[in-house]
């Protein structure tokens, strides 16, 4: 079972990082044949929200306007979010199962007693019903025993 505590402290550590960090959305350019471009041999492919590099052509800034041209010109804020992310995004998603498989137990055990209850309900109607049959027929047998007395 995941430590609720832990889950939120990790999500707050994102959530500091991202504050921090140049606003997004951020993308890897993807190469002609679907992969997503290396970024050690072109950082260009990086795409941001700001950018050094100054385009002339229109179809050049049109696609390549918002991309940094060097993984050194990353800010601080940026590198620790890109650093901190890597170990913060798996604990994250391991929570995120985590709490996802104990809600699904949940709804099924809510669910079960759900099913518990509209039974207990459907014996007290049944148990009520039978209690009006009972007073109809004491009262029945009441005046019957009047009749013959």
């Amino acid at each position: 079972m995941t430590d609720i505590s832990r889950a939120l402290q990790c999500a707050q550590q994102i959530e500091e990082l991202d504050a921090k960090a140049t606003p997004g959305e951020w993308s890897i350019e993807m190469a002609g044949d679907g992969s997503e471009y290396n970024l050690e041999k072109w950082p260009q492919a990086l795409h941001g929200p700001r950018s050094t590099m100054q385009w002339s052509d229109p179809v050049a800034i049109e696609n390549f306007g918002n991309c940094i041209t060097s993984i050194d010109e990353l800010n601080d804020c940026d590198a620790k979010l890109i650093a901190h992310y890597r170990s913060l995004a798996p604990e994250a998603a391991k929570h995120i199962r985590e709490l996802t498989e104990q809600i699904q137990d949940l709804k099924q055990e809510i669910a079960r007693h759900h099913k518990d209850f509209e039974r207990w309900e459907a014996m007290a109607e049944k148990g009520a019903s039978q209690i009006e049959r009972i007073k109809g027929l004491e009262a029945e047998n009441h005046e019957l025993r009047k009749q013959t007395i």
